[in-house]
Order: structure tokens, then C-alpha cells, then sequence
């Protein structure tokens, strides 16, 4: 079994380091393969709230509650204007800077996901959605990250 696993994060080490990175476990001896989330996108927020992305884009922001650092996701809808879906609220809109601010380092990043129609179309789901608070916050199934991909490929995945 342990060869098996060697041979596994052999395979792995050998691509870019960009890909994965490589978490040592508490044996010394081998290390466990994390592979990055979404490989279009850097894990670290470039932009700042004062440039403005296009209308419909996917964007996220990093943060840290209890130690523990996780990323927040909302559908830009143009006019530094952000529609999320917050755990308490539901789903609503904020400005830009204030969705922004929620991070440590006022910079939120762009996520590069399917889109299903134009980008007016995204925001025109992200709206409807708003309207009709048919989402149901639950941490495993119904979080902001499902929210934002609904707005932009149309079909819920949960």
C-alpha cells in the first residue's frame, strides 16, 4: 500500500509545481499531493475594488473567520455593485468595496467558470435569484461558490 502511494506522489511531483504543491504529512517520510482548486485561477486576489470587471463575472475574495481561511464568491453586476449569497441574509447586493473589504487585503480575484449565455444573462439570473431567495444557505450544498457558478452556467449542482 505505502509503495502504491509513493509511486502516486511520484507521478504527481513531476508535474508543474503551479499544479500542486505538496503537503507533508506527519510522517517524515511521505508527503501527501493537494491539488489547487481551480487551475485557471491564482489562489491569491490581484485585483483591487477600485478596477472594475465586466458585467456577469464570477469573483471571490480570500478570508479568515476562526482560523480557519476560506473564499467568498459573488457575480459583479456592474456600477461597483456585487450580488452574493451571505449565510445570514441570504442573497443581496453590496457595493464592490464593501464585498472587498471582508478580505484581509481589499483585493478580490476572478474566477474563469462555464458560462451559459451572455454575461447579461448571468446578472439577469443573479437578480431573479435575489428576488426569489430560492437558495437555502447549507455549507455542503447550497454555499455562495453554488450560488455564483448557478448565475453563470444556469443549472444548480446540487
Amino acid at each position: 500500500m505505502v509503495s502504491l502511494i509513493k509511486k502516486t506522489v511520484r507521478k504527481i511531483v513531476k508535474q508543474p509545481k503551479n499544479i500542486v504543491r505538496l503537503v507533508k504529512s506527519k510522517s517524515p517520510k511521505l508527503t501527501t499531493p493537494v491539488v489547487i482548486r481551480n487551475l485557471l485561477d491564482s489562489s491569491k486576489p490581484k485585483r483591487k475594488y477600485t478596477e472594475q470587471p465586466d458585467k456577469g463575472t464570477h469573483i471571490f475574495v480570500n478570508q479568515k473567520r476562526h482560523g480557519v481561511r476560506y473564499q467568498h464568491h459573488g457575480i459583479y453586476i456592474g456600477d461597483s455593485r456585487v450580488i452574493h449569497f451571505d449565510g445570514k441574509k441570504g442573497i443581496c447586493e453590496i457595493s464592490l468595496e464593501k464585498f472587498c473589504r471582508s478580505s484581509r487585503n481589499k483585493r478580490y480575484g476572478i474566477i474563469h467558470s462555464n458560462r451559459k449565455g451572455t454575461l447579461d444573462k448571468v446578472v439577469k439570473r443573479a437578480k431573479k435569484a435575489m428576488k426569489e431567495r430560492k437558495f437555502k444557505y447549507s455549507l455542503l450544498f447550497e454555499n455562495c461558490e453554488h450560488f455564483a457558478n448557478y448565475c453563470r452556467s444556469g443549472r444548480q449542482s446540487f
